[in-house]
């Protein structure tokens, strides 16, 4: 009798074990999954940074010479308006300067995988920032350009916990 409470002791004992170590695993597991996700969001990111930063300074510096300068004062006033559908990331409007892109329609972007894609949506925000890098309502002629990078399971949800952050400033000079 005691042998065989002392067997099933080890036998639950090495059950419990394995368990744990199979849980250890499966977060190992997870968490190269959430590597890889933030990895590729970021790269996203950085290419809606680059569209973004393609675009004019301003609506005001749409069209005019590179040798120009443009006073600050027409520069479009804050906050700006938002809910456009950007063409360059699907939609249907012409988005053709920084501001544009304030509170956009927010886009999908697809990122190849070995088994299939990635889908993630995209959101911008465009705020002024003043020499100290602080945001503000008045105009300036520095725009702080945020990012928001989440991914999207096909499911539904996401499996990332909060979305990637990628923010620069873009100066008029």
């Amino acid at each position: 009798m005691r042998q065989t409470l002392l067997v099933l002791l080890a036998l639950l004992a090495a059950t419990y074990l394995d368990h744990g170590q199979k849980r250890a695993y499966v977060r190992g597991q997870q968490e190269m999954v959430r590597s890889e996700l933030r990895r590729a969001a970021t790269g996203v990111a950085m290419e809606a940074m680059e569209i973004v930063y393609a675009r004019a300074f301003d609506d005001a510096t749409v069209g005019v010479p590179a040798d120009s300068n443009v006073s600050v004062s027409a520069f479009a006033s804050a906050p700006f308006s938002g809910g456009r559908d950007c063409s360059v990331f699907g939609g249907s409007e012409a988005c053709r300067a920084v501001e544009d892109f304030h509170d956009m329609v927010p886009a999908t972007r697809q990122v190849p995988a070995p088994s299939g894609s990635l889908t993630f949506r995209v959101e911008i925000e465009v705020q002024y920032v003043n020499e100290g890098m602080q945001r503000t309502g008045s105009k300036t002629r520095w725009k702080e350009v945020t990012i928001f990078v989440q991914d999207v399971q096909p499911g539904g949800g996401s499996f990332l916990s909060e979305p990637i952050e990628y923010t620069e400033v873009h100066a008029y000079i």
